[in-house]
This record gives structure tokens, sequence and C-alpha cells, in this order.
């Protein structure tokens, strides 16, 4: 702190020798206001410091700068101006105030006074007529990010579609933006770092909106009042944010052969308490995708979501999943690869009509069950027991005449050789010739079939060739029955 018997010496010499102007033009102007003289270019450290009398200050045209604490510690200024030329503004020039010093967009003065954190009030003016402001903006630095507080439309002005927000601006804080319902688009700077909740509230008409790449922190209502969807860039620490807090999004992968150019698009939204992948649609101008890759944290897959995508041949689902809507693939026919993930709780019957595709799944797992209740296409993979990286039996099922069929089984030739094979519980029928492989010395190492009580039909010809093979019934069920009127090797399963 300097005492204001220091501060006074350090007024330029200009404002002595304009002092006694200074006085009276504030006189004229108000006692507590204070009008400081054309020509002034600069205004020292300190020189306003503590001046608790001052409620406005009038700055003249060609002021260039205002030193450290200039006007600090005036507690009761309210109202001051920034010229267009000012380029420098000292270290706290207006702690300690209420003041948002007023300045127009896109001035010196303007990028200054961001560059420099102070509070800040910014007016747009009307490019149909620059006696009007068009949008204001009030700015502010707490929890050491410099924040859009507040974003204002004059209904005098011409109306505004689009806002674009300063470059410096870091935080945009709760319902910055609320009720400007005309707006369709905004503008945020790469600086952004964060947005607060509601921030759009009451924003109906606003569609446009690409968030910066290096976000660190999303509110999850942030866009709760609008119905935008925000793009960002995949693989983007925003994108993993924004996924982290289930906002709606528009999540863009670029080609990577030419990054001017989006080539895969999702949409993302919160709804039945999962955060859902709407859609997926390709750019017909980009390079082809035959692969696509669903994000982390996605917990749902919607209805149609990659419908008509003729073209993919693979979609990796990510751990979060925990459910697939009804057609989710339909029109995918070149879809032939998909891993389930194990902990899915919901599938529909005809998740994956419309497609040839039967997805594979880990035997004994919550999704393999879920699977097989609702019966849809599906392989299963049997670990080998002996190095859980191999699989060792692999069973392909499928919803045909009324009945979930087991179509076929077949072994892993370079695992452990599996004598003993058991089938899961819900699958109603066993097809033809299902445990054949390429050689009879590979059929030959099946020894024992467990049928469970769910099989009700057998083909005549299911076992063909597995010479060595004793099924395991339970007793009174259809396998027995058909064991039995086939004369074929069974034991009955003690419970």
């Amino acid at each position: 702190m300097r005492s204001g018997t220091h501060h006074a010496g350090r007024l330029s010499v200009f404002l002595l020798v304009c002092l006694l102007g200074i006085l009276c033009m504030a006189a004229s102007a108000g006692a507590d206001t204070l009008v400081l003289p054309a020509g002034l270019t600069v205004i020292e450290e300190y020189a306003f410091y503590g001046d608790t009398s001052i409620t406005s200050v009038v700055l003249p045209d060609g002021l260039e700068e205002i030193g450290a604490y200039a006007f600090a510690g005036c507690t009761n200024l309210t109202k001051i101006n920034l010229p267009d030329g000012v380029h420098t503004i000292g270290d706290n020039a207006f702690e300690g105030t209420e003041c948002y010093p007023l300045v127009k967009a896109w001035t010196t003065a303007a990028e200054t006074a961001i560059n420099a954190r102070i509070a800040l009030e910014i007016d747009f003016l009307d490019p149909a007529d620059e006696n009007k402001w068009q949008i204001g903006m009030y700015l502010s630095l707490h929890h050491n990010e410099y924040c859009l507080d507040q974003v204002l439309i004059n209904p005098e002005a011409t109306p505004v579609t689009d806002i674009w927000v300063p470059d410096g601006v870091e935080a945009i804080s709760e319902r910055a933006f609320e009720g400007l319902s005309g707006i369709t688009g905004i503008v945020l700077p790469e600086s952004l770092q964060g947005i607060g909740a509601y921030a759009f509230d009451g924003c109906s008409a606003l569609t446009d909106m690409g968030l910066p790449s290096n976000m660190i922190w999303i509110h999850e209502d942030a866009f709760e009042g609008t119905n935008c969807q925000p793009m960002a860039f995949a693989h983007t620490a925003t994108a993993t944010k924004a996924i982290e807090m289930k906002i709606p999004l528009e999540i863009d992968f670029l080609d990577p052969a030419d990054e001017n150019k989006w080539q895969i698009g999702m949409y993302f939204s919160f709804h039945d308490n999962e955060y859902c992948l709407d859609h997926a649609h390709i750019n017909p101008e980009a390079t082809p995708v035959t692969d696509v890759f669903v994000p982390d944290g996605v917990e749902s897959i919607s209805q149609e979501a990659f419908a008509g995508l003729a073209d993919i041949t693979g979609v990796v689902l990510p751990d979060s999943l925990r459910g697939i809507g009804s057609r989710a693939f339909d029109g995918c026919e070149s879809l032939v690869n998909m891993r389930l993930p194990s902990n899915m709780v919901w599938l529909l019957s005809d998740s994956f009509d419309g497609t040839n595709c039967k997805p594979s799944v880990l035997a004994d797992t919550a999704t393999a069950v879920k699977a097989i209740e609702v019966k849809v296409p599906l392989e299963i993979d049997f670990l080998d027991p002996a190095d859980e990286n191999k699989w060792q039996i692999g069973m392909y099922l499928s919803f045909h005449d009324s009945k979930y069929i087991l179509d076929h089984v077949y072994a892993n030739s370079d695992a452990t050789p599996a004598t003993a094979i058991v089938l899961p519980e819900g699958i109603e029928g066993i097809g033809e010739f299902a445990f054949h492989q390429e050689t009879q010395e590979e059929i030959d190492v099946f020894e024992s079939i467990t049928i469970p009580d769910s099989v009700i039909w057998i083909n005549d010809n299911a076992f063909d060739a597995c010479t060595n093979v004793t099924l395991q019934v339970h007793s009174g069920s259809y396998a027995e029955t058909w064991a039995i009127e086939k004369t074929f090797p069974y034991q009955t399963i003690t419970e």
C-alpha cells in the first residue's frame, strides 16, 4: 500500500498542470464524476488510489496507458469508459471497485482489457447504426478464470442471430446467455475451459455451436433449457469431458487423409437415464469408412442409430455399453465384425434385424445370458480354461422357424481340446450337422455334450459323425426322448 502523499507524487506532470481544469470540469459534471482532459495519454500508477468520492470517470480519446492500481480502492466507482486506443493496463488497475469498465468490441482497448483479465463491459455496436449497441457482454475474474458472466441483446437494435465470444474468455458463467431466444449460433474461443449450469437456458433457437478442443470442465446441466447439441472433435479433451458429463453432443471424427473434412459424425443425448448414441452418419465425400469406434462412456445405442450404413464391416463397442435398441444396425449389409461387451443389461429381440451380423460375446457373461434370453443372432466364445487369452469353443446361434437354434459348434485347434461341451440354457433347437468339424479327428475329440431342458427340437443329423459322444440329458426332457428314439448314447443328469 502507498500513502496518499506518495501516490500524489506519482501523478504525471501533465496531470498536475491540468488539475485546475479537472476540478472545474468535475464541478460542472457533478462532484462525484471525474472528467479527465483531452490530450491525456497516460494515467500513472496509484493516480486515484483509494479515492472513495469518485463514482464515475470519463476518460479522453487518445488515452494509451493506465497504470497499476490507478483506480484501486475506489470503492464507489461504478462507471468508467475505456477509449479505443488503450494498449496498456497495469496490474490491479481497478482492484477493489465494483466497476465494469465500458469498452467497444474489437478495439485495442478491448483486447488489452481482456488480456489484463479485468472486469469489463463490452458493447458490440449495431452494424446498421453505430450509435446503438447491439450486444453487451459482462466479464470478470473469479476462481482464477476469466468469465463471461452475462450477455444482453438490445431489443431496439438490429436483431442478432450469431454471437462471437471474445478470445481470452476462459469460462461461461451460469445462465450467461439465459433467455436469448433469437440466437441460432454461438462461436466459442479456443481459450475456453469451462461452461456453467444452464448457461444457454431459454436459447430455444440455438442449433450451431462448436466446442473448443481443450476444455477441462462442463457442468452436467450446461445445455439444459436448449435443444442444441454442440459439436466437438473426437479424441479431444472436450469430447472426453462432455461424454463423462453426459451432455447432448455431436462428435465429428476427422478424415485421416484430409483433416479439413469430417469422416464420421455421431449424435449423443441423455434420456431414460442412459447416455445414448442416437445416430451415426458418414460423409460420402470423405475417405470410405469400414470400421466405426463408439466412444467409451456411451451407455446405449438407440433405435436405427446406424441404419443405412451399408459399407461398414465392423463396429467396436465400449465396455460402458448397457443396451442396444431396435434395428440399430438396419441396412448395415456388410457388417460382419462386432464384439458385445460383457455387462450389458438389455437387448431387444430385433436389435440386429436388418443385418446379417452375428455379434460375438464371451460365454457365461451377463450379456450372453441376456442375448440368449431375447434370442438375438449370436456367436458365443468359450475361453480356454488353460489359457484365457484363447477361445476354445465357439457357438453360432440364430432364430428361425420360431425357435432359437444352435447352428454350429466349432473348436479352436490351437487351444486345449474340448472333450466336454455344455450348451447354454435358453437354446431351443440344435441344427443339422451342428457339430461337424473339418476332419473326423477333430469331431472325435468331443466326448460329452450336455443339453439343457430348454431344447425342444433336435435335427436328425445334429450329431452326425459324433461317434465318441455321449449326451448328458435331464430326465423326462425332450433330449432324453430324442436320444432314446435315435438310439444315441446318453446319460441322465443326476441333480
